[in-house]
């Protein structure tokens, strides 16, 4: 596994804004068949919020970028792996 989706939304904001992982999942693979980044592994955070970097899946991701096996990383918008990037 090279490329890596990340997909991630709270209740909250998926009434608000209108995104859901299934329209952030569908991007981020058309994403990945247009430039050719073959097989995508899917992390996905349905319900939790971006302020808490204790989330499952963003930890398995962060874990498997630091042991090599994942190149890439899709995501929708950077708000989607934290909400406070800095």
């Amino acid at each position: 596994m090279a490329v890596a989706l990340y997909a991630r939304v709270s209740s909250e904001e998926q009434a608000r804004e209108g995104f859901s992982l299934a329209s952030q999942l569908r991007s981020g693979h058309l994403y990945a068949e247009l430039h050719g980044l073959g097989d995508v592994a899917e992390y996905l955070e349905p319900g939790l919020t971006g302020r808490d970097t204790n989330r499952p899946e963003f930890q398995r991701l962060i874990a498997d970028v630091r042991a090599g096996e994942v190149q890439h990383v899709i995501v929708w918008r950077m708000n989607r792996l934290h909400r406070n990037l800095r």
